[in-house]
Parts: C-alpha cells; structure tokens; sequence
C-alpha cells in the first residue's frame, strides 16, 4: 500500500518576505509565504525578463520546492542538497549576511537556511562580523592574480602550480 503524504494547507492569506539581491550583477527577488506558526511554506523566485528561460525553470524549480514543504520534506533537506551547487550565475552578492555564492540555488537556500533555520554556519557575516578564516599554521602568500573560491568565495593561496582554499579546503587547478 502506497501512502501518500498529507498535504498542509497554506493560510490565505500569509506572511513572509521579499529579499532583493544581485549575484554577479544579475538581480534576483526571493519570496516566502508562510504558515501561522512563522514555519516556510512556499517560495517564489524572480530573475530577468518575462519569457525567458532562466526565469521559467526558476519559477518550475520554486514550485517544486513549494509542493515538497507543504508535503512535509524539511527545509533542511533542501538546504542540505541545493547549497554549494555550482552553475551561472555565480560570484559575488550584495547581501548583508551572504558576500558570494556558487548559483542562485547556492544563494536562495543559504538565505533561507539564515532566515527559518537560524543557520550561520553557512553565511559569510553574522551579526555584523565577518566570519572567522582559518588562519594557516605555516606562511601562503596570495597573489594579486589569486582567484576566489568557486566553493565558499575566500581568496585561495598558491600551493605549487595549484591553489588552495584555507577556509574550506578547495584546491583549483589541480588535478
């Protein structure tokens, strides 16, 4: 016998927010909807111009992830799966808590890990305060020609032809 999961209706009418952000310039609007009990119930997500392709798999995706919360999937799966996954649009963001990302997907669940889920442990400022790096046990030197990490945006270092990330472990440009 199949069991199939009871759906948890949404009030009509419902709280929530709108977050604007640019990443790598391009700007994007996250929206919640929530339960009475402050608890996420929906997202929508803009980006770009109507019509256009980035734009339709996006608002597929937040209704996806709308269908899975109101059926019981914990914002924290979605967090755990869609954090640090890596496409284009990709780099610095104008937020107050996250200063990169490595997609839109890395950024709108970092985002919401912060706002539901009270998470810092993956945001780059809390409360105002950057977030302590690592600091190495013997000497790197970065270089003005260092590239950010892809996976968490700090400056790496040169290590031999390579490049190290101090804060997260990453190595580019080995292989």
């Amino acid at each position: 016998t199949v069991v199939k999961p009871k759906e948890k209706k949404l009030p009509s009418k419902r709280k929530g927010f709108t977050q604007k952000a640019k990443i790598d310039g391009q700007t994007i609007f996250v929206r919640t909807g929530e339960y009475d009990d402050g608890s996420l119930g929906e997202i929508f997500i803009d980006m770009h111009k109507e019509g256009g392709i980035t734009k339709a798999m996006l608002n597929s995706f937040a209704i996806a992830i709308s269908i899975g919360l109101q059926h019981g999937v914990p914002l924290e799966e979605f967090v755990d799966k869609f954090t640090f996954t890596k496409f284009e649009p990709s780099g610095r963001v104008d937020h107050p808590n996250i200063k990169f990302s490595t997609s839109i997907l890395d950024y709108v669940f970092r985002m919401l890990a912060l706002e539901y889920l009270g998470r810092q442990d993956i945001v780059h400022v809390v409360d105002n305060e950057e977030v302590a790096v690592l600091e190495p046990q013997y000497s790197l030197s970065t270089s003005q020609d260092s590239p950010a990490c892809p996976r968490c945006g700090h400056i790496t270092v040169r290590s031999g032809t390579c490049y190290r990330c101090l804060n997260c472990g990453e190595s580019l440009g080995c292989s």
